[in-house]
């Protein structure tokens, strides 16, 4: 396996956190300490459309098909909601989380948000008002995932723990203790529903069965924090980005290593990679880093 390194998309002024695809389209928007919501294309990457601008750093994304909502979360825990219809128009915002918010999901019509002061959140989209809180740790919820056929959330937080919320009910029906420590920075359920993904600070990749909580295996992925961790459709694939500057391809079966993009001079990134996105039909890995550029490289 080896990788083809297209150009850079350029045009940040500072660190990107965050990325976002646009179901069905090869375009994602990209946001960061500039405060810029940023949209491209991979078929073109010199031309990248600045749709709005946020007086905080935008550490989440989630765009909202068919209404055309996005709704971006900030360093401070603010909440914007931001009609693409008329972006220049002031956002409706919500100063809710009391600290940053690192995790926004869409599912089935409505809208969650996980923050750094351990509340997870249910929002009416009609309205854009918040429906329902629960507290899930006394520290920062820095991941959240949902796996559909058990209509559960998984969320890795920042006391070293990840929690299980059923989506009906609301309630939290179990939790790992010391799964990483000092904390979980990032999950995914494997499309097989019987292995759950993690990654955290402490450079460690482990796979759990999702079922007993069973930890299969523990691998130094990393020489520091793993920022983000995500899988192709087929889940035969994983890619790590670390604040090591390095991306890791891996075999999701027997969790080998296939793959390193490192930071040096020619290739890859000069600083942490913060977040990844996978356009499958493309083949094609993008990252965003806090060198204020993002990478696209093909997976051959």
């Amino acid at each position: 396996m080896h990788f083809k390194n297209y150009p850079f998309f350029n045009g940040h002024q500072g660190a990107i956190y965050t990325l976002h695809q646009m179901e069905n389209t090869t375009s994602f928007l990209s946001g960061g300490s500039d405060g810029w919501l940023v949209k491209w294309s991979l078929d073109n990457p010199a031309l990248g459309i600045n749709l709005a601008t946020i007086p905080g750093q935008i550490l989440s994304i989630c765009y909202i098909p068919g209404i055309n909502i996005c709704v971006l979360g900030d360093l401070n825990g603010v909440i914007y909601w931001l009609d693409l219809n008329n972006p220049k128009i002031i956002p409706k915002a919500f100063a809710h989380h009391k600290k940053g918010v690192f995790s926004i999901l869409h599912i089935e019509g409505q809208l969650y948000t996980g923050g750094g002061d351990g509340f997870f959140t249910k929002w009416s989209i009609d309205h854009q008002t918040p429906l329902e809180s629960i507290r899930i740790s006394l520290k920062a919820i820095r991941s959240v995932v949902y796996n559909k056929e058990e209509d559960v959330f998984a969320l890795g937080c920042s006391d070293g723990a990840i929690y299980f919320l059923d989506r009906t009910s609301f309630i939290i029906t179990s939790s790992w203790s010391a799964c990483h420590l000092p904390s979980v920075f990032s999950l995914t359920f494997h499309p097989d529903n019987e292995r759950l993904i993690s990654a955290g600070r402490d450079a460690l990749l482990k796979v759990w069965h999702r079922k007993n909580g069973e930890l299969i295996h523990v691998i130094p992925a990393h020489r520091f924090t793993i920022n983000h961790l995500i899988l192709n459709s087929d889940g035969n694939l994983l890619f790590t980005a670390s604040r090591d500057k390095s991306i890791r391809v891996w075999d999701a079966l027997h969790f080998k290593l296939l793959l390193s993009i490192n930071g040096t001079k020619n290739e890859g990134h000069q600083n942490s990679v913060n977040r990844l996105l996978w356009f499958d039909s493309q083949q094609s890995l993008i990252s965003a880093s806090d060198d204020r550029q993002i990478g696209h490289w093909q997976i051959i």
